[in-house]
């Protein structure tokens, strides 16, 4: 049986939410893409997902076929260099 991990992520910029930025979820050092739920394990999202008004965004994932994935962030108009290559490889927690 797996063991699924919630994570919750704020997008920021300049210390403001940022409504609207695609984040998709992958295999540390790769641009696989894993797998991410609405729930734990029933219902697929799509990847790029899209922060909401407040710049937040949350998914499920298979913790035991994937410890740590790597986030990475995109939206015209703004450089999230920094913050994707901070964010190569986050170990979930439970």
């Amino acid at each position: 049986m797996a063991r699924w991990a919630k994570y919750i992520g704020l997008v920021l910029v300049e210390g403001r939410p940022e409504p609207n930025t695609k984040v998709f979820v992958y295999q540390p050092g790769t641009t696989t893409e894993i797998p991410v739920y609405e729930d734990r394990g029933q219902t697929q999202i799509t990847q790029p997902l899209l922060s909401d008004s407040a710049g937040l965004f949350a998914f499920f994932v298979d913790a035991d076929a994937y410890p740590s994935i790597k986030l990475h962030f995109e939206k015209d108009g703004i450089d999230f260099t920094h913050a994707n290559s901070r964010h190569e490889e986050v170990t979930l927690l439970f």
